[in-house]
Order: structure tokens, then sequence, then C-alpha cells
């Protein structure tokens, strides 16, 4: 338990340390709470394909993704991704819930890149079992968005899950770690 609170008690140091070196570097903390701060927000649908547990299957879920209200920085933008994606291949299908801040800068008028990394959770069902797994992942995409409210990209993500499952069939340990790439489109307000 002392561990615990040793570990907490540091994260909440690194993060208010970085807050503040963060400011003094020019970015903004808390800029969601500026008058001229827009979240730019937008819904989208997402289709493509998923790699994990040696086969590869189709992969859809929805997104909404906004410019992040707790940190700016003093040029391009951090760009939070909150994502659902399904990934179903016979008896092994993963739930997966997302959250994917991306450093996006702009390399055309209405096209920027970025990447990042991210958190999650994984629903997991296969034959046997059904387990939830906390997950890591590192992804990369683009975003078109010279069409008025429309918003088009691609993204490529690799996650690890944070434990094995036991299998019992197999009488394996296996893991849920994937890899997906998908476009998506969806409507900006």
């Amino acid at each position: 338990m002392a561990r615990k609170r040793l570990i907490s008690m540091l994260g909440l140091l690194s993060v208010l340390g970085t807050s503040f070196s963060a400011q003094a570097a020019g970015w903004s903390l808390l800029p969601g709470l500026n008058d001229d701060f827009r979240t730019q927000s937008a819904l989208s649908v997402s289709l493509g394909a998923g790699h994990a547990n040696s086969t590869t299957a189709m992969e859809y879920g929805a997104e909404l993704s906004f410019n992040c209200v707790l940190l700016q920085p003093p040029s391009n933008v951090l760009r939070q991704h909150l994502s659902y994606v399904n990934y179903s291949d016979g008896d092994f299908t993963m739930h997966k819930i997302e959250l994917n801040p991306d450093y996006m800068f702009k390399v055309a008028k209405d096209i920027s890149i970025g990447a990042g990394p991210g958190v999650g959770m994984i629903v997991l069902n296969t034959a046997d079992r059904d387990t939830t797994l906390g997950a890591f992942q590192l992804g990369a995409s683009m975003d078109y968005t010279g069409v008025k409210h429309l918003l088009v990209g691609v993204e490529s993500r690799y996650q690890v899950s944070t434990k094995r499952f036991y299998e019992r069939d197999s009488e394996t340990y296996s893991h849920a770690n994937n890899w997906r790439t998908a476009i998506r489109i969806g409507y900006q307000f």
C-alpha cells in the first residue's frame, strides 16, 4: 500500500513539474478556459483491417476527436482521439476503448499529420472466457479537412495489452497485442 502511494505521489509530482516547465516553454495550460479557444470537435466512423491473435480481420468503430482542453503547444496542436473499435475473428472478439493524444502539425493548408501514445481498455471475448485488459498504444494519423464540416483521415496504431490471458482450449497463455490501420470519415462541428 505504501508503495502504491509513493508511486502515485511521484506521478503527481511529475505531472505538476511537467506542466510548470511546459508553461515556461510557451505551452498553454488549460487553454480550454480561454474565450478564443476552439475544440474543433469531430465525430467519425472508422473501417479498417486489424491483426491480432495471428489473424487479420475487419475492424470498425467510432471516434470523437477534439483539440486538447488541458494542454496546447506554442505551435501546432494536441488533438485527443476517444475511440471505440470492434475487432472480430470467429470466436476471438475485442472491444477496445482508447484515448490517444496526437501531436498534429500542418503539412499543407488542409492536411495535418501527427503521432502519439495512448491508453486503452480491451474487453476480450474468446471461445472459453471473457477478460478485460489494460492497454498502451502508439500510432500515427493524417487528416484532411478541406471540405466544410468534413473530416477524412487515416491512422495506423499498435496496441500492447498489459497482461496475458489463459486460453483453456489450447492450454497456453496469449496476449491481445494488435495492430490496426483504418480510414475514418466524420463531421466537424
